[in-house]
This record gives structure tokens, C-alpha cells and sequence, in this order.
């Protein structure tokens, strides 16, 4: 009889965009995979479990009624599947999915810590996410987090004893596939760039994710409006969902949600992520097997994504004059520009392989 795992994420997209290939592999290794969340998987996403996902409806904000609701449908599913690990992610779905499991004597239990929502809260609302994610804990048997400095605050935060804390690898929750994220040959970036009205001597500077302050968009939109008020060769382009409907500056072009980004990367000749907090950036190392060098923050999480001075540039948080003298560095050195891009391609490869990621969580959950 087939071992089961059971994935709780809060919403949807979060099995597409972070768990790509992941439950492929982990059903060849043996496991009858379960997903739940709020919302269905696309069928078009081209690894499809609906026949074994559920549906659970959870909010991203705190809730009483809406949340009670949601453990009473956890209780449903868990006790339908009764898996013999069950892995959940994010501080909501960690919260009341690890409780429940708890409750119904779910053998293993795993708490995949993603980042910490509660860096940039203040107040109450920081106070019940703490709380949250200590019971989290609590609740479950391992806390792997995807990155050393997300772990390592946690921990000093006091939301989790160092013991029961895991790492795998040099970080990510997923890896990167170095055979779909891609740089392109000089030629066939050119006519690329050309296709998008991008001329041979402009400098195109990339921002990839969600458009809200916890990302650095705003430090983003500040250092690049100085930034093109002196130099009219660099083209700022930005990938993502505008989800605060923040003032995007005419300067920049907004290209809205892909799903292509692999095509997209090599097309960059810097990334740049002002990031206030992160797990792990995975754009990083996305771009990165395109060859794009990163500027981003010395922010838990994201600090692990870049080797300083050697596959990007480290900033401070919420510092717009070091981002922008960061991109101004790259953009003036064309050849350093182009060293740190094949350095973090090799880091990438040798580093962040999907099937070593896979895997250490595989012996984790074996090991319990």
C-alpha cells in the first residue's frame, strides 16, 4: 500500500508557481500525493492533481469565523485521506492545519516555513501572527525552512527551539530547472530584445513579483525614475500582479502576470529586487540560470539568494540611494555585469538542482 502525503498551502497558485515537478517526483518516489487549498489547480498547468485535491476555503487575513470554518473542512479532508505525512506551508494553512493534524494523530507532521509574514507587521496584527506561527511549531514535528537566515530567525524570535529546525541544501523550496531557465546566445538575444523595440545599447533592468511595498516596488520605482532621468539607455520593465494598486511611473514599462517568465529573463541585463522580507526568492535563482546578475536586499531570506560581489550586490532595506548606486554600478561595468551573470548561472546549477531540493525533503520526511 502507497505511503500518503497530503500538501496544505492557503492558496491555489502556490502548488503551481513553488511546487513545479516537486509532487511528480515524490509520487514516483512512492507516495499517493493529496493537495489542498483554497481554490482548484488549473488543469492547464500541465501537472494536474484534481482527482486528489480539495478544496479548503482559507483567507491570507486573520478571520474567527472564516478560520473556524476552515479547520472544520481541514478536520474533513484529513480525516478523508488520513495521510501518513502531511506538509503545510504558510502561517495560515500552518496554523489550523498542523492543529487539526495534531488533533487526529497525523503520524508525521511538517511545518515548511516559507518566510515570515510577521517581519514587516507591527503591533496586534504582529503579535497573532507570532503567535500563529509558535503554534505552528508547536504542532508539528520539523520546521524546514527554505532558507539558513529564515530559520535562523525563527528561532531567535523564539517561535521555534533550534532542535526542531531543518535546512536543505544551500536554500529554495523548489530548486531551479537549469534546462528551462535558459541564457541565450548573443544573437538570439539581440533579435529577442529587438522583437520588444529594445535597441542593442539599452540597459534593460528587470523587477519579477507581487507589485506591493513588502517587495521593494516602491524602492524600485525611486531609483529607477533618478536612475532614467540621467540615462535614457536604461529600460525598466516589471513582471507581476499589481495587488495594491500602487502608481506604476510612465518611465516604466509594466508587462503584467507571465507565465513564461524563462523567455523573459534572458532578455534582462540586471535583476533588481528591493525586497523588505522573503523565504527565498526564487526569481533570484531564476534569473540567475539566465546569466541576469541581481541587485537585492541583506533581508532575511533574500540575503541567501545573492553572493556578494560575485553573482550580484547585497543593499540595505528600504535604501534607495544604495539601490540606486547598486544598478548604476552594473550598468557601468558591463563586464562585471556580464562575469556575475555566468557566475550565478553556475551557482544555480550546481547548487539549486530541483532533484537535490526533492530529495533532502524526501529523506526528511523519511526520517521521521
Amino acid at each position: 500500500m502507497s505511503r500518503k502525503i497530503l500538501y496544505v498551502v492557503t492558496i491555489a497558485p502556490t502548488l503551481r508557481v513553488l511546487m513545479r515537478g516537486q509532487i511528480s517526483w515524490m509520487q514516483n518516489k512512492g507516495f499517493e500525493v493529496h493537495t489542498a487549498s483554497t481554490g482548484q489547480i488549473d488543469p492547464q498547468d500541465g501537472e494536474s492533481f484534481n482527482q486528489k485535491h480539495h478544496e479548503v476555503n482559507m483567507t491570507r487575513e486573520i478571520s474567527p469565523f472564516r478560520d473556524a470554518l476552515s479547520a472544520f473542512n481541514l478536520a474533513r479532508v484529513i480525516s478523508s485521506v488520513r495521510p501518513d505525512v502531511i506538509v503545510a506551508s504558510t502561517p495560515k494553512a500552518a496554523f489550523l492545519c498542523l492543529l487539526v493534524a495534531r488533533i487526529l494523530r497525523v503520524p508525521k507532521r511538517v511545518y515548511l516555513l516559507r518566510g515570515l509574514r510577521l517581519a514587516t507587521e507591527t503591533g496586534l496584527k504582529r503579535r497573532l501572527l507570532a503567535f500563529m506561527e509558535k503554534r505552528a511549531a508547536a504542532n508539528c514535528d520539523v520546521v524546514i525552512a527554505v532558507s539558513a537566515s529564515v530559520g535562523m530567525e525563527f528561532e531567535k524570535l523564539g517561535l521555534s527551539p533550534k532542535e526542531k529546525i531543518r535546512f536543505v541544501g544551500s536554500g529554495s523550496s523548489n530548486g531551479v530547472d537549469s534546462n528551462r531557465f535558459l541564457p541565450l546566445t548573443p544573437a538570439q538575444r539581440e533579435s529577442a530584445r529587438a522583437n520588444i523595440g529594445i535597441l542593442p545599447d539599452e540597459i534593460v533592468v528587470g523587477f519579477v513579483g507581487r507589485l506591493v511595498e513588502d517587495k521593494g516596488f516602491s524602492v524600485f520605482c525611486e531609483a529607477l525614475t533618478q536612475i532614467c532621468a540621467t540615462d535614457q539607455k536604461v529600460v525598466p520593465i516589471v513582471f507581476g500582479s499589481n495587488e495594491e494598486d500602487l502608481i506604476i511611473p510612465d518611465s516604466i514599462r509594466f508587462m503584467g502576470v507571465k507565465d513564461n517568465l524563462e523567455n523573459w529573463y534572458p532578455l534582462f541585463d540586471i535583476l533588481v529586487l528591493p525586497t523588505f522580507r522573503e523565504g527565498f526568492p526564487n526569481v533570484v535563482i531564476e534569473a540567475g540560470a539566465c546569466e541576469v546578475p541581481t541587485v537585492t536586499t541583506r533581508a532575511t531570506g533574500s540575503v541567501d539568494s545573492v553572493v556578494d560581489g560575485v553573482t550580484g550586490l547585497l543593499v540595505d532595506v528600504n535604501n534607495v540611494a544604495q539601490t540606486r548606486e547598486a544598478i548604476r554600478t552594473l550598468i557601468s561595468d558591463p563586464q562585471r555585469r556580464i562575469l556575475m551573470g555566468q557566475a550565478a548561472r553556475v551557482r544555480a546549477v550546481q547548487h539549486f538542482k530541483p532533484e537535490d531540493i526533492w530529495k533532502g525533503y524526501f529523506e526528511i520526511y523519511e526520517s521521521l
